[in-house]
This record gives C-alpha cells, structure tokens and sequence, in this order.
C-alpha cells in the first residue's frame, strides 16, 4: 500500500522533479509493498510481554468464534485454555483489545478477575508445576489497530483477521481476537478452532478441516484442529461464501479458498505453488504445519500458519503477485517454525522470508532471473531505505516505528542473500534447515541465530554479523587496473587495485573481510572476456594509506583492451549497483532503473554496437572529503565490443549521460560533503582510476542547477570506453588544492618541472596532466621518495594553465 502526499510548494514540486531519475522505483515485487508502510507513530522501543511467559505456559487453547454477527462488527466468543504454572503465581495478566469479558470459569467454578484497557487479570494462584483449565467468555466489538491494517475486517464479503498491527505497541495482535499472551515467544496449540457462521457461509483457519455441525436453525459450526504450537498473532479466521480448490503434494494437503468469481484465478494464479513449496523444503528443510493453505481476502498478506491471508488481486494469471505467495509461503520456515524472539529482531522473520520470494525464482525459472531480483532489491534499498526509515540503521534493534520497515525486509533478503553467497549455497542450506530442526517451533535472537549458523557450519561469523547485522552500512570490492601501469603491456600478469568500499556505516569501521571477489573481464575489441574468481576480501587487507585499498599482480591474461568489474552476478550485494544496455536496443531517451542515470542518444558515427554498463557506487564515510569532489559516491562506465579494426581506448561513446547531484544531506543528498557550494558550478570530473578518488573536469559538461537549492543535474558525453566519473565544484579548484595535510605542488607557476610533496607511503606515484578542457596531456609514473617526487613536464607545453591528478590529489597549475 502506497501513500500520497499533495505538496503545496512548487519549491518541493521542482526538487522532486530533478531528483526523480536518481528515485526510480521498481514495480512491487514485495510483500511490504502490499501492506501499510508503517509511519513513524511511535519512535520508542517495542513494548515486550515475553517475561509473563516465564511464568506460566499456555499449552493449548480451543478456540470459538461466533462470526454470525460479524456485517455489525460484532464477534462472541470462547477461549478455553489448559495452561501450566512454571513458577507460583497469585494473579495471571491476559491481554484483550475491545472485548468485555463476561466470565472465566476453572474445572472449580468462577474465578475472580478485573478488566481494564487492553489488559484482563485473572486473581487466581498456582504453584509452580500446577495445570489449569481456565475458559474466557467474551464478546464485544472487533476492532483495528491505527495503521487500519491489523485486528478483524470486514469488507463486504469477506470477514478475516490480520494479526499484526504496524501501529500498534506491541506489533503483535492476536489480542484483537481473543485473550493470549501477545507476544513473540508464547506458543500454544491450537487444538480446536470452532467457527459458527450463518448458511451459506465458510469458516476458515489453521490446522486440519475436521467436520461442519448443522445447528436447528440451519447455521453451521466449522471445526478445524490443529498440532503445531503457534503464538497468537499466526491465528487465522476467515469467513466468506468460499469455495475450495484442493489437491495433494508429496503427501501434504494444499487448499486454496476463494469465492465463486475468482476460481478462474486460484487455477492460474497458484499454477507453481507445488514448485515453490518443493524449493522451500530442498532448501530450508522439511514443511512444520498441518497443511498449505490460502484465503483470498481484500487487505493482506499475513502469513497466518498454515492458512495465509492473501489479497485476491494478487492472484491472477500473469502471476504478478508470485513473488507474494512465495512470501507467504516461506513464512512458514521463518516466522513460523521458528519466529524472532522481539520485534527488534524483525529481520529474521521478515528479511528471510523476503529473501524466500527471491530465492524461488532460481529454483523455479533461473538463476539469471533471481539474480536481476536481488539486483533490483539491493538498488531500491540504496535509493530508499534512508528516506523510507530515517536513517540508515542496523538490522538488529530497530524501534517501533522500523520494526516493519524497508531495513527489516530488503534489506534482510538482501544480506540473507549475501550470507547464502558468503558461506555457499550447500553450507547455507544445510545451516538454515539446522537451525529450524534444532530449535522447532522456538525462538531466535541475533546472537543465537548466529550460533546456530556457526555451530553447524564451522565457520566463524563474527565479521558477517559485525558488518551486516550489528551496524549499519554496506560494504562491497571494486577491482581495477592500475592505470596506467599497464598500458601497452602483453603480461598475462596483471597489477590490479583491490578497493574496499563500504557507504553508511556511521562510526563503525568495516572488517573489509566479508565480500566475495569474482572479477569480470570486458574488452572494448574482443567482447566478454570471461571471469576470475579471486577468492575473499579477506585474502587482500588494505595497505594504501587511507587504508582503503591494495595494490597486487594477478593473471588476468595477455591484452590491454580491456577493463574490469566486480561481483556482476550478484556474489555479493552491497554498495555498488548496475544497469547494462545494449546500442540495439536504446531506443530514444533512457532512464536505467538502479543507478538512476538518464542515457540520450547521439549519432553512433564510430559503430559502437555493443554492450555498456553504468556503475554507480555508494561511498558516504569511506573516503576523507577534500572539499571540492564526492567522495560519497562515483560511477563507471564501460562498453563492451568486438571491433576489427580495434577501437582506440580514447573513444567517444555515442550517447549523452545525465546525473543528479543534491548536497542537502537532509534529505539524502549523495553530495552532501560538497554543502553549501554553488549549484552552477557544480561539473563531472573524469578518471582512468579509483585510486586518486579525483578526476579532470570535463569540458563539454553542461549543468543544470536548480537556484541554489544544492541539487540539479549535469549532462555530459563520455570521452572514453571506460572511465570513473565523479560530481565536483570548480570554485574549490584551486591553483594549490591540497588533497590532503601534506600534499602540495611547487614551483607554481613553472617552467618545466613540477615537484609533488605528499604523506604517501609508496615508491612511485602515477599522475595525468590535462587542460582546463580535460583534454590529455601526459600520463606516467615517477619514483616517489621520502615523500618527494619530481616530474618533467612535456617540451610541448606552452603557456597556459593545466591541471595534475595524481595518487595524492588533484590541482592547477600554471607554465610560464
């Protein structure tokens, strides 16, 4: 569900329209998208009942609802418990929400109890080890939590409840239809569940269709029987002239209940669940519930054990809402068979079963379609997920207001994607099915969800957990070469830059030790060059000053024509997307859907056919600002091509590129270290190499600024088949720009040298010298010694004003 906000400003109407390419969003291929996006109600911690169940044990409940007054919003009902004492009590809290409670009766008689808000307290006591059979009469008015989405609907036809409540504290909401402990940890068997319902009528719920009773007056009892604990927000009850399509897989009963009009549907929509339920149980382990079951409802998903709540208009034919019903469907593993012990801890429950609805599609079409899924996922939560929650938080121990939020679903799937690449699919498969069979029906926190993946895999997770659960942040590798230090060169033995790259960790400081590293090949002449797996992130510690990066040879094979990429297949997903096109296929303007950038056509006067690839890589807090480039975030572009005779790497790509900047780091602006700064002199500065992290002005930018409100656009054409880009201010750009404390340029002006004075631990230094219309001058590398190095400057350089890039910074300088 999507809210709409009217903006009174045209101010805010503008800001949203030259930021809108670096939003693009994708269609709804998530279950979050179909429910509430929570608003932030409540910015304190969830409220905890978890202690009450130290106390006593609900062990099994049978539960009546009278559903016959439900088109009044009215429900009578019994709940009839035997519970255990496990330490000795004097009075037992219960919680209910809108109901009266007439009485509570014992295998003695009455018992004393009071009432007040969402709380029934029954004055009785047991000693510890004692079994009870307390029976709550109840009934009252049913009711919904403020997001409108949680408690009982009724909508027409259909009358169901939706156990959890995004607005309300605590989220779970099982006391909307009958007194429980509302918590996460409390589980009881649903023994019975009776539904009396008119004629005519259906009554639905978890466990095992048993029998229907006809009453003297025609209305009918509904009883369905249940095996597995469940806490008491998975409680289903659903009510509507239903009917059931119902078949066997693999010895478990599959029912889908939906109304007359929407049979057609049920046939097409779930053609694949058989499918989908075989992936779950190759990966996760065995199916823990009586049956799968669906009903159609209006509002949902909520993933009710063994009886899903499923919106009708998600089930249909063109299968657009699979996604969703593999969701649901994975519930059952996480959430279900295993659920998170608090709502802080939310990922476990929701990010895993997001990751489910991923997941399917490799095991059902392919793996190519998975991984442009989980490609998607990773680039909506870069663009969204500050805005969406606030900030940029941990997984674990979000607030209220978090609990169901973007960090909680994607990106839970997209790190529980990460953890199934980090550890191999064999080894996550084998952890996770462990993990529900070790603990069935149990409860997990992030520490113990940890130990039980490092207890059956062997493998630490300390890092993994530090860096992707425990803090904020996203982390990633990008592998170049080490321009230009392998121009013209015929080595099979390649030297690569190693860079560890990490956006939005806050004070944390990144292991550098978690990615993944398989690097792609791509020629300019001969096309795809294959792949190279390098291992982990681990094996290449940085040992470049600012500690970012490393520097070493490997066997890439012979060739110069060409350049690298890292992680395409989504080895790991973490601060950089991608969006690849093909010449044939760009047809007029184009907005690319993850990295945001709009692609204008031009005449293709050298033949450029083949594949490109936009980059886009998310740095905020990995790189020291120098005031004048951001270092929050860059991009790469590359093509890809098989041309006889070869292309030279100095070629124009036939298309215009056009980025947003926006420094107001209020609302997410990616630029934010360039604050402040004018607009119109905002430009896109070009690169050979990640490792100067600066780049020469490019002289045929042309920006487009929106007043002095920090954000607009730059368009410009890429001089090069594959170069960095990066977002800077001129008005900055000195004539000694110092990158760094350390780091300056002297004589300025000069005649024919130029000394170069840096903090740079390293022998050599490389550098480019450009004009002010970035047109290349020289590139080289010179011996750097006790922080000095010292170049010769071409005989051909007149007078004028040029500008160095070098591994220590950028800056002007003038020859006279």
């Amino acid at each position: 569900m999507k809210q709409c906000v009217k903006e009174d400003s045209m101010k805010k109407a503008l800001l949203q329209l030259f930021t809108a390419m670096s939003i693009s969003v994708f269609g709804q291929f998530n279950c979050q998208s179909t429910k509430l996006n929570p608003l932030p109600l409540q910015s304190y911690a969830p409220i905890n009942y978890n202690s009450r169940s130290d106390t006593a044990d609900l062990i099994q409940l049978k539960l009546t609802i009278d559903s016959r007054d439900f088109t009044n919003g009215k429900l009578t009902g019994i709940a009839a418990y035997e519970l255990g004492a496990k330490l000795p009590f004097s009075s037992l809290r219960f919680d209910l929400l809108g109901f009266t409670v007439d009485s509570i009766v014992s295998l003695s008689g009455p018992l004393n109890f009071t009432q007040q808000g969402e709380h029934v307290i029954v004055n009785s006591s047991a000693v510890a080890g004692q079994i009870l059979h307390w029976d709550f009469y109840y009934h009252g008015s049913t009711t919904k939590d403020a997001s409108g989405w949680g408690g009982i609907h009724h909508d027409g036809p259909y009358h169901y409840n939706l156990g959890v409540g995004f607005a309300a504290n605590p989220h779970v909401y099982g006391r909307s239809l009958f007194p429980c402990f509302d918590n996460f940890v409390e589980k009881s068997t649903l023994d019975e569940m009776n539904i009396i319902t008119p004629a005519g009528k259906v009554g639905v719920s978890n466990g095992i269709y048993v029998d229907t009773d006809t009453l003297s007056n025609g209305d009918l009892v509904w009883r369905w029987e249940g095996q597995a604990p469940i806490p008491s927000y998975l409680v289903s009850i659903a009510v509507s002239d239903y009917f059931k399509q119902s078949w066997t897989h693999n010895g478990r009963s599959f029912e889908i209940y939906g109304r007359a009009q929407d049979t057609a549907n049920m046939t097409a929509g779930f053609v694949n669940l058989n499918a989908i339920y075989d992936a779950f149980v190759e990966e996760f382990g065995p199916y823990r519930f009586e049956k799968v079951g669906y009903a159609l409802t209006i509002t949902g998903a909520m993933e009710h054990a063994g009886m899903v709540h499923l919106p009708r208009t998600l089930v249909n034919a063109n299968l657009n809402g699979e996604d969703i019903i593999a969701h649901e469907l994975a519930h059952m593993w996480f959430g279900n068979a295993i659920t998170t012990k608090t709502a802080e801890d939310m990922w476990i429950n929701e990010g895993f079963a997001e990751f489910g609805s991923h997941l399917y599609e490799e095991k059902v079409y392919s793996r190519s379609k998975y991984v442009q899924t989980v490609q998607n996922n990773q680039a909506l939560v870069l663009k969204q997920v500050y805005q969406n929650d606030g900030g940029h938080l941990a997984l674990s121990g979000v607030d209220q207001n978090q609990t169901y939020g973007t960090h909680t679903y994607q990106k839970g799937a997209m790190v529980a994607h990460n953890l199934r690449e980090f550890l191999g699919d064999s080894l996550f498969s084998h952890a996770s099915k462990e993990l529900i069979a070790s603990n069935t029906f149990g409860n997990y926190d992030a520490a113990s969800f940890k130990s039980s993946f490092e207890g059956s895999t062997g493998i630490s997770l300390e890092n993994f957990w530090k860096d992707w659960i425990y803090n904020p942040g996203y982390y990633g590798t990008w592998v170049e070469l080490n321009y230009p230090k392998n121009i013209n060169s015929g080595n099979t033995s390649k030297q690569v830059n190693i860079h560890h790259l990490s956006a939005h960790t806050g004070n944390y400081k990144a292991s550098q030790e978690t990615t993944p590293v398989v690097v792609y090949k791509h020629s300019y002449n001969y096309g795809y060059g294959g792949k190279v797996v390098f291992g982990n992130s681990s094996d290449y510690p940085a040992s470049s000053t600012d500690s970012t990066f490393t520097s070493q040879s490997m066997n890439l094979g012979a060739g110069q024509d060409f350049w690298l990429s890292t992680n395409d297949s989504a080895e790991s997903l973490g601060s950089s997307v991608y969006d690849t096109f093909n010449w044939i296929d760009l047809n007029g303007t184009k907005t690319l859907p993850r990295t945001g950038v709009k692609i204008t056509p031009k005449p293709n006067t050298t033949g450029l056919d083949g594949t490109f690839y936009v980059w886009h890589h998310y740095t905020a807090g990995n790189y020291t600002s120098n005031g004048a480039t951001s270092r929050d975030h860059f991009y790469f572009i590359g093509y890809e091509g098989s041309h006889n005779p070869p292309i030279d790497y100095a070629t124009e790509l036939p298309f215009e590129v056009t980025i947003s900047f926006n420094t107001n780091g209020n609302n997410g602006g990616l630029d934010s270290d360039l604050n402040g700064l004018p607009g119109n002199q905002m430009t896109v500065a070009e690169s050979p190499n990640l490792k100067w992290k600066n780049g020469v002005p490019i002289a045929n930018a042309s920006t487009q600024a929106l007043g002095n409100t920090g954000v607009g656009n730059i368009t410009f054409t890429p001089q090069h088949v594959a170069r960095y880009y990066y977002v800077v201010n001129t008005s900055t750009l000195s004539l000694e720009e110092k990158e760094g404390q350390g780091f300056r340029i002297f004589p300025n002006p000069t005649e024919g040298y130029l000394k170069i004075e840096s903090l740079l631990d390293q022998k050599e230094l490389s550098y480019e010298i450009s004009d002010l219309n970035g047109r290349l001058i020289a590139k080289s590398t010179v011996p750097h010694k006790n922080g000095f190095s010292q170049l010769s400057l071409p005989p051909a350089l007149t007078t004028g004003t040029y500008i160095l890039t070098c591994d220590a910074g950028i800056a002007k300088f003038s020859v006279h």
